[in-house]
């Protein structure tokens, strides 16, 4: 059975598995490699305000098991949650890859088109390999355009 809910704290280290597999390069050369990674992504899960805060995340359940994780927003919270994202990886990153990670965030920031404002925004979506194929991505994505359109987007 797939089911749908928020996240919750005790599933912090299965969605900050789950959101690191979602692009798997692009966090370990954010933070520096994959511990890292996910150590950050748990702190954020944690923390409210940025793009992988519990308060953004959804998780589907297949027989019990967290199988699938979204983080989803409206674009008009993107800018300062991929800041507050940016604050909370830097504090643990060492400052001599501070560099590396901005020119990382920058472009990340212009390499993707501008979506409209009114929208609501999927930053990240993963299913673990053991439960692909049987719907738990499909029920996410259900779940954030029911989330659009309950906010007016």
């Amino acid at each position: 059975m797939v089911r749908v809910r928020k996240a919750r704290q005790e599933d912090l280290a299965a969605v900050a598995r789950l959101l690191f597999e979602s692009a798997p390069d692009m966090y370990m050369r954010f933070s520096g490699g994959r511990e890292r990674a996910l150590a950050t992504l748990e702190r954020a899960f944690g923390e409210a305000g940025n793009v992988a805060s519990g308060e953004v995340a959804w998780v589907v359940e297949v027989d019990g098991c967290p199988a699938a994780a979204m983080t989803a927003f409206p674009v008009s919270e993107a800018a300062t949650r991929s800041r507050a994202f940016l604050g909370l990886a830097l504090r643990g990153t060492p400052a001599w890859r501070w560099p590396r990670t901005l020119r990382l965030y920058w472009a990340g920031g212009h390499a993707n088109p501008k979506p409209r404002e009114d929208s609501l925004y999927v930053d990240a979506l993963a299913t673990d390999q053991e439960f692909r194929r049987r719907g738990a991505a499909r029920a996410l994505l259900d779940e954030a355009e029911r989330n659009a359109r309950e906010h007016g987007l």
